[in-house]
């Protein structure tokens, strides 16, 4: 995934204390198979697809110099496709697009070099935050549910950014 991120920064002493925002757009996929006691898809696999990750977060950092350690923690928002794979490669794909809003925190640090660049590399978690329904086009035609779920949508990110102050 790549992405773009925009931020405000002003210290207090040796802290550092921030607003950014980021989007990230590509694909993450992941599969699952049915599972029995729900009986989704009559046996077919359930596909999910992150096509965009954005954030809002907070961040606090100490100022060490050169060198910036920080936590940081907001809200994400995920653009989750979810998908029941077809009978044949000919068969349609039952598919649906929605956003999912979720709780998001990490860590990171940032080198300042010099010209007022910097590099950062952070660690972030978007949180699970349980059973997420959709609502399929013609859903009923292969969905025994009154909507089709997806659990465990969580992600662990690790990225590294340059930066431009100004």
């Amino acid at each position: 995934m790549f992405g773009v991120t925009a931020g405000y920064n002003f210290t207090n002493g040796r802290f550092v204390f921030g607003i950014e925002g980021d989007y990230m757009g590509g694909n993450l996929d992941g599969t699952a198979p049915d599972q029995p006691e729900y009986r989704l898809g009559a046996g077919r696999n359930y596909v999910t697809n992150i096509n965009g990750i954005a954030t809002l977060r907070g961040r606090v950092g100490l100022d060490q110099g050169n060198f910036m350690p920080y936590l940081t923690a907001g809200i994400a928002a995920l653009s989750v496709e979810g998908a029941l794979e077809g009978l044949t490669p000919a068969d349609p794909t039952p598919s649906s697009t929605d956003i999912l809003f979720s709780p998001v925190a990490g860590l990171g640090a940032e080198w300042r070099l010099d010209s007022g660049w910097s590099i950062k590399a952070e660690y972030l978690h978007v949180f699970d935050t349980g059973r997420f329904f959709y609502d399929f086009p013609n859903g009923r035609e292969w969905c025994n549910n009154p909507g089709c779920a997806l659990t465990d949508v969580h992600v662990d990110l690790f990225r590294i950014g340059l930066n431009w102050h100004f």
